[in-house]
């Protein structure tokens, strides 16, 4: 087990415990840290290793095909944050016709998948990093309904299947921010 327990940050449908919502391509996205002791990475926090989560893989959500794959972004130092790119080092996968799942802010050259590529659920894709528009590390994760990212493409809401919220089992749920999840 980890040393740590993983916090939603951002999640679910309404603006209280989703800051997302106010912008239609990412309403429905979650944010996921690393947390212990009342903080997310060891103080000062002044380097993106400081933070519990950064370096950790990324598994595939789902099987699918790669459609977007960005490796070369420049991880941010924790508070600043990157606009020209929000999404950062980024793995987006078509999981269904119309649907694609973004997972973004992953560490500059961790990516492990090509445009092309098919993968399968539980197949490491990269590694959480702070790359993109993000004040520390986390992995940002997304349904949108088409690519790229951006104001034409609009969030939909996403299922975790199996997961612990809170310590108490769902066999499916959509987390909520401020929920712990395994």
């Amino acid at each position: 087990p980890l040393p740590w327990l993983t916090y939603v940050v951002w999640g679910g449908r309404d603006e209280l415990h989703n800051y997302h919502t106010y912008y239609a391509p990412s309403a429905c996205a979650y944010g996921f840290v690393g947390w212990q002791g009342g903080a997310t990475g060891e103080a000062p926090c002044a380097d993106n290793e400081d933070y519990y989560i950064f370096g950790l893989p990324i598994l595939a959500p789902a099987d699918g095909g790669v459609v977007e794959a960005q490796n070369d972004r420049p991880d941010m130092i924790p508070g600043e944050m990157d606009p020209s790119k929000p999404e950062g080092n980024h793995v987006t996968l078509e999981v269904a016709e119309g649907e694609y799942v973004l997972m973004g802010h992953m560490k500059q050259g961790s990516v492990r998948v090509e445009v092309g590529d098919q993968v399968a659920v539980g197949q490491q894709i990269g590694e959480v990093g702070n790359s993109g528009n993000t004040t520390e590390a986390h992995l940002h994760i997304h349904l949108q309904d088409q690519i790229p990212y951006g104001p034409q493409a609009e969030s939909m809401p996403m299922d975790y299947y199996d997961l612990l919220i809170d310590g108490a089992p769902f066999d499916r749920a959509m987390p909520m921010g401020s929920e712990f999840v395994a």
